[in-house]
């Protein structure tokens, strides 16, 4: 077996992207596995490439950095003087970056793991020549799930560091313990800079990916008790399905396969939305401060 190891700079996010390859005989059992997760790969930067294309095409150059026209700013190209150094501003900017950049690598493991799970739960339900153990695909299910619930947390986090340098770059200047959803969209100055669209994608009643993302985020930590969902989102094995029961080992199986789906879907909708925030975050509060400035 042989490993190739391949480093390159995410374009948008501003991370890095490191893949690693196994090459396997064609009998081993990882074999198709890793055939999938290098199509995840694939799919990811095609999607990222995708979004990305989409905004070059329907922006104009209006932008300079360093005496040269650009299409698109980015958080990190704010001008010093808007956002100096050492304070809050340039604090909560940093934070977001981070944040875009372990949502990043979180939706690699995610999709990844999905992958696994359909493959196993397709090899059982199927009766393919590759048959894990039951055990096995619940050890699958549970590790998307994770990912999941990882993703779902720093989401709300990424809200939460936008707000707080939203707050700060604009300036808004609501005490910190102020800085909420509701009290930043009632503001005239982020109705002002237009950025009260892109707060209210995270707001858990919206319809968008991220909001859906901060609901459950919601759940987890607040209504574990009080809501009818499963603890922490994940599957309960022997409480829910009887190994011995072949009918209905499948039937829960089909049923987390299309959970696994929805929930890869929604999270593969706010990876898109991410792709966008970068840009539209940083360019209204440059051309807020901008104008402010004249």
């Amino acid at each position: 077996m042989r490993t190739k190891m391949t480093l390159r700079k995410a374009p948008l996010i501003g991370g890095l992207v490191i893949t690693v390859v196994r090459i396997c005989r064609p009998h081993e059992t990882k074999h198709t596995i890793l055939q999938i997760e290098m199509k995840v790969i694939t799919f990811h930067d095609n999607l990222i490439k995708t979004s990305y294309n989409q905004i070059m095409a329907n922006t104009k150059q209006q932008f300079t950095i360093n005496g040269e026209k650009v299409p698109h700013l980015h958080l990190n190209e704010i001008p010093a003087k808007f956002i100096r150094k050492d304070t809050p501003a340039q604090k909560y900017r940093d934070d977001v970056l981070r944040t875009l950049q372990s949502l990043q690598y979180t939706y690699g493991k995610l999709i990844t793991s999905a992958q696994i799970c359909y493959l196993n739960i397709d090899s059982i339900t199927n009766s393919k020549p590759y048959m894990p153990s039951p055990n096995k695909v619940y050890e699958s299910v549970r590790d998307f799930v994770y990912h999941y619930e990882n993703y779902a947390v720093r989401i709300f986090v990424l809200r939460e560091k936008s707000l707080h340098f939203i707050n700060a770059a604009l300036p808004v200047e609501w005490p910190e313990h102020d800085v909420r959803v509701a009290t930043m969209l009632n503001h005239t100055t982020v109705k002002k800079a237009k950025l009260h669209g892109l707060i209210k994608k995270f707001d858990a009643n919206s319809t968008n990916p991220l909001g859906n993302l901060v609901k459950n985020r919601n759940q987890l930590t607040h209504k574990l008790y009080y809501a009818n969902i499963d603890h922490y989102l994940r599957p309960t094995l022997a409480a829910e399905i009887d190994d011995e029961d072949e009918d209905a080992l499948k039937d829960w199986l089909n049923q987390w396969k299309r959970r696994i789906k929805d929930k890869e879907e929604i999270v593969t909708g706010a990876q898109k939305e991410l792709s966008y925030l970068n840009h539209e975050l940083s360019e209204k509060v440059y051309i807020f401060r901008s104008n402010k400035a004249k």
